[in-house]
């Protein structure tokens, strides 16, 4: 593996597990009184807030950037801000939890197939054996036996839509943060996209898809019993770092291998739900783990460029070989100074050698003779 790829795996498992915490403690903040549309629209607004001062400072100079690339500023902060959460929360409310996480982790199967479907490049053996792998993974992670097993009601129709739509957002996310041509610093994307998000939350809110419900009563997180504030903080905080530190690592990994990194984010919200909630964790879940990051080497491992594929733009250093076709030079004819045609004779050839010998010398320093004291 190539150390970009390496330093992409790393920034992508810390986002990962920056993303797992806010979970927990806005399921927190939900015992408290809080409803998830509040809980939200003040994460999106305090993430925008805080990035408002480092987004500024990089687009010094870049504002020409943005504006040629406006509309992929917005898809991005209405598909990976709003999108993604809005519809999930839709989907909870419809759903059984691990069902909705499980319809929105299929993200990185769609952005397999679309990019089989839009480079006409057929995965490979390893690709398809590697996503089988972190699907089954996934569903060890989540535990779905015991929670078909215990029964979890009549699928709503409209809830298995939003748990797709947010898949479709989250595939959207990894696309638009993973193309290395846009010249908009990471940050400053992801600050953009936090206000894009925190605008498109409103309508949201206002039309009751996502009711508005907050109090100022604490917030029991494990043994400590938090203000309120402290855990919007807690949210905002480790949300920023996810979006930032998963936006450098797609650049580095690219969309592919990225998302399915993104799939451990399940098991780490396991932990820290263990961690803050007191739920427990079944080994099985570990095991399902292990599963999807093996699943991420295979795809990594099928990753292989042919010819001038967008894949190999995700590889650099790795460029196809090329086939030279070796022809034998052909002496050209010469003319004289006659104005006859032919070839050089050797008395000809001759005059020229020296004739270049002699410019030859005339270019080089005279040596300098240096006489014995």
């Amino acid at each position: 593996m190539q150390p970009k790829f390496l330093i992409g795996l790393l920034f992508a498992l810390a986002s990962s597990f920056a993303f797992a915490l806010p979970g927990p403690v806005g399921k927190a903040l939900y015992g408290s009184g809080w409803s998830p549309g509040s809980v939200t629209l003040v994460r999106l607004t305090g993430c925008a807030l805080v990035l408002l001062v480092p987004t500024l400072i990089q687009l010094r100079g870049k504002w020409g950037e943005v504006r040629a690339h406006w509309r992929l500023v917005v898809a991005f902060g209405l598909f990976s801000m709003t999108g993604v959460q809005a519809t999930y929360f839709v989907a909870v409310e419809r759903l059984n939890v691990t069902i909705a996480i499980l319809l929105e982790m299929t993200a990185p199967m769609m952005i397999v197939f679309w990019l089989w479907a839009r480079t006409k490049a057929r995965p490979s053996g390893l690709t398809f054996f590697g996503l089988a792998i972190s699907m089954i993974g996934l569903v060890a992670v989540l535990d779905v036996g015991s929670v078909i097993g215990e029964g979890s009601g009549s699928l709503d129709a409209l809830g298995v839509v939003m748990g797709l739509a947010s898949a479709v957002c989250l595939a959207v996310y990894f696309m638009i943060s993973a193309n290395d041509s846009v010249r908009i610093p990471s940050t400053a994307l992801t600050g953009l996209g936090f206000a894009v998000g925190a605008i498109g939350t409103v309508p949201f809110v206002a039309l009751g898809l996502l009711p508005w419900k907050a109090t100022t009563d604490p917030v029991a997180l494990g043994q400590w019993s938090a203000p309120w504030f402290i855990a919007h903080s807690i949210i905002i905080v480790f949300t920023v770092a996810a979006y930032v530190l998963g936006v450098v690592g797609l650049r580095l990994m690219g969309a592919g291998v990225g998302s399915f990194v993104n799939l451990t984010e399940v098991l780490f919200a396991a932990v820290v739900a263990w961690w803050l909630l007191g739920e427990t964790l079944a080994s099985i879940q570990f095991v399902g783990g292990a599963a999807i990051l093996a699943g991420v080497v295979f795809i990594k491992l099928g990753e292989r460029p042919r010819g001038r594929s967008p894949m190999s733009k995700k590889m650099p250093g790795i460029e196809p070989r090329r086939r030279v076709k070796w022809r034998p030079t052909r002496k050209k004819n010469h003319k004289r100074k006659d104005g006859t045609p032919g070839n050089k004779t050797q008395n000809g050839d001759k005059g020229q050698s020296q004739k270049k010998v002699q410019e030859g010398n005339q270019k080089r320093p005279q040596r300098r003779e240096v006489t014995p004291l």
